[in-house]
């Protein structure tokens, strides 16, 4: 077989082959012959299926990748997506890469209701980059299930680069490996390298490396963890149920103080106190909200949970103890708070008192918004 003719999986680097499903790169012989496989077998189990990655050491091997990338001046690439956009930057990367150039992509913006403009999401996250401390020279909306600004994302890497490296960072369920798959079906290969997957220098961790030039690659580096997520909390169906696979509607609950709204068997909102008040939701279709009246809440809650009466469900969330509750008076304004993981809310406060009640160790996130 030429050269001409071998494939190479998106995900990896590694030959197609569809002889033995035992070694790496297989795919199924019909796939194979179609000529139009783009991932092995093993990286679209793991983009498909959420199959578990090995837990990254982010203090340790991780850190001394984003050292190595400050010291060559590396441009970054930071992934995020609209879903958990408030809750995907790491404070040890933002002080890790501080000063670098960045590029941020936020991927999924398919999810997002099209009446959200383009230009108002950028702003609120040159916002949230600044209050970060990072040095962004822009950022690109993409889709990579919808192949948006994909095209826009090579020529800007291409652009800001300048002839470095480039390292692709992110937080796991973050759409990274897709975007990845992505750009490389739009790239060709112009070097006289592969792309190849090994351990980093002085790391054990994996990194795809993808040859630019001679000289200079794309490094991308495995998802991080989000432990303070509703992700990792649940099992992988609840995961597949909470995280948006087509545009979510925005749902308006206009409520009375002691009112709540239970977001399947995961979490509850409660209005405490104030005036009359529109609490507009964005989540994945498939989590289903009930009203109730803020006295009835909990019973209802975890009666909802025992009988299977709502969806989606957790095994791991069952009882009182399993969850925990936040409270805020908020003055007036808008705000925008979010559960990570599971969505936000947007609402005007006029001196408001709300509550939470979410899984241990799950972040919550409230801010002014305009």
């Amino acid at each position: 077989m030429s050269n001409e003719e071998k494939q190479y999986c998106f995900g990896c680097g590694v030959e197609l082959q569809c002889s033995d499903p035992e070694e790496s790169g297989y795919v199924p012989e019909e796939v194979y012959k179609r000529k139009n496989a783009s991932l092995c077998r093993r990286c679209f189990r793991l983009q498909h299926y959420n199959e578990e990655k090995e837990t990254i050491d982010v203090e340790g091997d991780y850190i001394k990748i984003l050292h190595r990338a400050k010291r060559t001046r590396s441009l970054i690439v930071y992934v995020i997506d609209f879903f958990t956009y408030s809750f995907s930057f790491f404070d040890s990367i933002n002080k890790a890469i501080k000063g670098l150039d960045i590029i941020i992509v936020a991927n999924k913006r398919d999810i997002l209701p099209k009446s959200l403009k383009d230009d108002r999401l950028e702003r609120n996250l040159h916002k949230l980059a600044k209050e970060k401390g990072l040095k962004v020279v822009d950022i690109i909306l993409t889709s990579a299930s919808k192949n948006y600004h994909i095209d826009d994302l090579l020529e800007e890497i291409e652009e800001h680069r300048k002839g470095r490296n480039v390292y692709f960072v992110g937080a796991v369920s973050v759409g990274k490996s897709s975007l990845i798959n992505t750009l490389l079906k739009n790239y060709a290969n112009e070097t006289t390298k592969m792309i190849t997957t090994s351990p980093y220098p002085g790391t054990t961790i994996d990194v795809i490396e993808v040859p630019l030039d001679n000289k200079s690659y794309i490094y991308d580096t495995p998802g991080l963890p989000l432990d303070n997520s509703l992700i990792s909390k649940v099992e992988r169906k609840v995961v597949l149920a909470i995280t948006p696979q087509k545009e979510m509607k925005a749902r308006v609950y206009q409520l009375n103080d002691e009112q709540a709204l239970i977001f399947g068997g995961l979490a509850r909102f409660e209005f405490i106190k104030g005036k009359r008040t529109n609490f507009t939701v964005f989540a994945s279709n498939n989590v289903q909200i009930q009203r109730s009246k803020l006295e009835r809440a909990k019973l209802a809650f975890y009666s909802l949970i025992k009988n299977r009466g709502i969806k989606p469900l957790s095994e791991y969330l069952v009882n009182e103890e399993d969850f925990e509750r936040k409270e805020y008076d908020l003055e007036k304004g808008g705000y925008e708070i979010g559960v990570s993981g599971l969505g936000w809310i947007h609402f005007k406060s006029d001196n408001i008192k709300i509550a939470l009640i979410v899984p241990k160790g799950v972040e919550v996130a409230i801010k002014k918004v305009k």
